[in-house]
């Protein structure tokens, strides 16, 4: 019973940003042309995780501070739509109880990752560990996942900020 809830906190965390990664990819032009490196995909997540991810007093991601990823990485269209999506997730949060706001989010991230990605990009990352990965803020270890399951031409700090934000709603660093 507790892997069934366990796998499935994964999956209602995990789907919004594959979901969200894919959109963007084929939404942009400067970055779609740009073939972004490891290094690039490393740096963007230890930056929010050390300094962008706003924590409660039990560890729990509440918030991220974007005026600090602007300034370090400038706007992009990518990452303003990140913004909004925690923005809004945050809104969302506070007029709901964190596991309803949890269960409305994976229903339809499944759906919606499943017609898009298929089942295989969502496997690759949890088979590659990527809960441990983000527990343990393994930040170049993470960007080689992400470049394994194939989100190579999203800008690093959105694909980045966007996997830490799903993730980070239901787990605590």
């Amino acid at each position: 019973m507790s892997i069934t809830i366990t796998l499935s906190l994964l999956f209602t965390s995990l789907l919004p940003s594959l979901v969200f990664a894919y959109t963007n990819s084929n939404h942009h032009t400067k970055t779609a042309t740009i073939p972004y490196s490891e290094n690039d995909y490393t740096e963007a997540i230890q930056f929010i995780i050390n300094e962008a991810a706003i924590f409660d007093s039990y560890g729990k991601l509440i918030d991220i501070d974007f005026n600090k990823l602007y300034e370090k990485f400038g706007y992009s269209h990518e990452l303003i739509k990140v913004e909004n999506l925690v923005k809004n997730d945050i809104k969302k949060q506070s007029i709901s109880t964190p596991s309803t706001f949890r269960a409305n989010a994976g229903n339809c991230a499944v759906v919606a990752v499943q017609d898009t990605l298929g089942v295989a990009s969502v496997s690759a990352l949890l088979s590659g560990g990527i809960v441990g990965l983000l527990q343990k803020k393994a930040a170049g270890e993470i960007a080689k996942l992400i470049l394994k399951v194939g989100v190579k031409n999203v800008a690093p700090v959105a694909a980045a900020a966007s996997l830490i934000w799903s993730f980070g709603r239901c787990m605590w660093f």
